[in-house]
């Protein structure tokens, strides 16, 4: 009986193939930022903390489309572009946040999976 179930999956994975290209690039994402957390964590740890809220990023590269963690305190990041703060813009120069951010998502934590246009 649940062998059944299985060409049926199959053909809506086969007729739909952008939703499953989406979900599996989103799932990954949030595995990758999962797996590596505590990993960025400590990394986040030995920024100094009295230069204003951190911003860090940690490229995962990509092709056209970059992906990205973002640590983000102030979590302007998911503000317009025109409603960021100048010390955001100071410190987002000379990354990848500067070529354009196509989408972001919250993760939780001040953490955000973030598409660039790198």
């Amino acid at each position: 009986m649940s062998l059944a179930v299985m060409p049926a999956t199959a053909l809506l994975a086969i007729l739909n193939p952008g939703i499953v290209w989406g979900t599996a690039i989103c799932m990954g994402d949030h595995l990758h930022l999962w797996a590596m957390r505590p990993s960025y964590l400590s990394q986040i740890a030995t920024e100094p903390t009295n230069q204003g809220p951190r911003l860090m990023i940690f490229a995962w590269g990509g092709f056209v489309i970059g992906h990205a963690a973002v640590y983000d305190e102030s979590d302007e990041i998911m503000l317009p572009p025109s409603e960021r703060s100048a010390a955001w813009n100071k410190r987002a120069a000379g990354t990848e946040l500067e070529c354009g951010i196509e989408a972001a998502e919250r993760a939780g934590s001040h953490f955000y999976i973030v598409r660039t246009g790198c």
